[in-house]
This record gives C-alpha cells, sequence and structure tokens, in this order.
C-alpha cells in the first residue's frame, strides 16, 4: 500500500531463521505474498484516494468526556486492515464507528470498512450511535468497579451464535473459553484466570446478557463481505 514489494523479503527472512529452509519455506512465502496482495488491493480500492485529516473528537455522552482523534479516514470512509480477522479487532472498530458517528452524525452513509485477510468486516451507522455509545460507557463504569465477565472471543461466539438463533451459544463461548489442542482458550490469559477462575465464568455471572449488550448492536450492523 506504499508501494514497496514484499517480494524481496524472502532472503532475509530466510537468513533469519524465520520461516522453514528450502521448497516449504518458499511455498509459506508465495502463500503469504498473494495473501498480502489481495488484502492490500482490497483496501486501496476501498480507501479511493488518499488520506484525508483525521477527525478531532470532542464529546460528551452519559457524564462521560471522551476526545482525541480518529485517523484512518480517506475518501470511501473509514478503513482499517488487519491480516486476521479478531473479535478484539472487530469490537475496537466498531467503537472507533459508533464514535464517529457521534461526532459526524450528519453523514449517515459513511463506510467504516475492517479489511482482513477472510473479507472484508463492513458497518452500517446506526441510527442513534450515541445511544448505543452511551450504553457501551455505563457497562464500562460498572466494569470499573468490578470485573465483568466479557471475554472478546467467547462473548463474540455467544452473541453471535444467539444472534443467528442458534441453540449452541452456550457450547460455542465454551469451546472458546477453555481452547483445544490446536488453539489457546481465553481461560489462560492471566488476568481472566486472576478474575474468574474456572469455566464457570461463563455460568451464573451475566456472561451471556452482557455478550448480547455488548455485541448484538455490532452484529446487527455488520455486513461481512468475502
Amino acid at each position: 500500500m506504499q508501494g514497496r514489494s514484499i517480494r524481496g523479503e524472502l532472503e532475509p527472512l530466510r537468513a533469519g531463521g524465520l520461516i522453514p529452509p528450502g521448497t516449504p519455506g518458499a511455498c509459506w512465502f508465495e502463500d503469504t505474498c498473494a495473501s498480502i496482495e489481495r488484502l492490500a488491493a482490497r483496501v486501496i480500492a476501498l480507501r479511493g484516494g488518499e488520506a484525508i485529516e483525521s477527525v478531532r473528537v470532542d464529546l460528551s455522552i452519559s457524564g462521560f468526556k471522551i476526545t482525541g482523534t480518529i485517523p484512518g479516514l480517506y475518501p470511501g470512509g473509514f478503513i482499517g486492515h488487519r491480516m486476521r480477522k479478531r473479535e478484539r479487532d472487530l469490537i475496537t472498530f466498531w467503537i472507533r464507528h459508533l464514535v464517529l458517528g457521534c461526532a459526524n452524525p450528519t453523514n449517515k452513509s459513511a463506510t467504516s470498512a475492517l479489511c482482513t485477510g477472510e473479507g472484508d468486516c463492513v458497518y452500517r451507522r446506526p441510527e442513534d450511535s450515541s445511544a448505543i455509545l452511551s450504553g457501551l460507557l455505563e457497562m464500562y463504569w460498572e466494569g470499573l468497579r468490578k470485573p465483568a465477565p466479557f471475554f472478546p472471543q467467547s462473548s463474540w461466539a455467544y452473541a453471535e451464535a444467539k444472534f443467528n438463533k442458534k441453540e449452541n451459544a452456550a457450547e460455542k463461548a465454551r469451546d472458546k473459553f477453555e481452547g483445544s489442542d490446536f488453539s489457546r482458550g481465553e481461560i489462560e490469559d492471566p488476568y481472566i484466570r486472576r478474575c474468574f477462575p474456572g469455566a464457570e465464568a461463563l455460568e451464573g455471572t451475566g456472561f451471556g446478557e452482557l455478550a448480547e449488550k455488548i455485541i448484538g448492536p455490532a452484529l446487527k450492523h455488520l455486513d461481512f463481505e468475502n
């Protein structure tokens, strides 16, 4: 995206021992380059030109003061990118999308797209970004008083299953929380383990209700394009 080719990085990666030697490493490098180039092409197309000035934010909502700047704005909208589609990034991008909606409420058609290697996650503008953000701020305040049973991967899995009217929401959440032989569960996070020892963190703690409150509105306004 900066006009620099990544194809010349093979030998430095090999020299640093960062990829397997021989043909396996060359095949991995080729696949990775192709994925990055496809992602970069989609990002450039969505941007629609050079970056424009960051939005300055100065909001007062529900007794909270939100100030700062939001970069990543282009003629095509608010455009971000990540190689992997991660729940934490989707939530962060959603919150910034809401803040932009509050800072510029008249632009209802503005695009906010997080491009990933798996596809583009496009958020539509809610009718009242301020009300949704206000609810998030109140939950944030409660979380400062006592640990909130909110875990990005597990909570997203639960809320997504509920949003799609699946009956296995609890199972989906537990899979993310406990992990497997091939993926690390969120219970392995030492901070989560300290506040919520054991898988009972998903039961009787308000976990499901909180997941739907935080993530439900995001899912309602999310379109995934691959």
